[in-house]
C-alpha cells in the first residue's frame, strides 16, 4: 500500500474511532465527537480539494469511493465531499450538551443510512440515467 493511502486509511480509522468513542461515553464535551467530526471534514476538504486539482490537470482517475462503477473523478465528487464535510462541521458543533444513548443511537442509524445511499450513489446516478446503455452497464457490474 502506498504511504499517502495508509495515512488516509489510518486518518479514517482515527475518526471512526474518536466517533465511535463519543457515542459509547455518550459525552458531547469529551471532545471525542469534535475531534472526529472536524477531522472527517478536513479528510473531506482534502478530497475535495485534491479532485479539483486532478480534473484541473486533465488527469483521468476512476474513483470507486461512491459505487462499484469507477466513475472518473469530476465535479459531484467536489460537490458531495463539500456537502459532507459541512455536514460534519456541524456534527462538530456541540449545542446540545449530552444526548441520551438512545438519542445518539437514533443519529448514529440516520448517519449509516445516508452514508449508504452517499456510497453507492454513483450506482443510482447510473441506474436513473436516461441512457439505456448506462443503465445497462452499471446492472451488468
Amino acid at each position: 500500500m502506498q504511504p499517502l493511502a495508509m495515512a488516509v486509511v489510518l486518518a479514517e480509522a482515527g475518526i471512526t474511532l474518536c466517533l465511535g468513542l463519543s457515542l459509547v461515553r455518550g459525552a458531547r464535551s469529551d471532545g471525542f465527537a469534535q475531534a472526529g467530526s472536524l477531522s472527517a471534514a478536513g479528510l473531506l476538504l482534502v478530497f475535495a480539494f485534491s479532485t479539483a486539482i486532478l480534473i484541473r490537470s486533465g488527469t483521468s482517475v476512476r474513483c470507486m469511493c461512491f459505487g462499484r462503477r469507477g466513475v472518473p473523478l469530476g465535479m459531484r465528487h467536489i460537490i458531495r465531499d463539500l456537502a459532507l464535510a459541512s455536514v460534519a462541521g456541524v456534527g462538530s458543533a456541540d449545542i446540545s450538551g449530552a444526548l441520551s444513548f438512545d438519542e445518539r443511537l437514533v443519529l448514529m442509524e440516520i448517519a449509516v443510512a445516508i452514508g449508504t445511499i452517499v456510497m453507492f450513489l454513483d450506482d443510482i446516478f447510473a441506474l436513473l440515467s436516461p441512457w439505456p446503455d448506462r443503465r445497462a452497464d452499471a446492472l451488468e457490474r
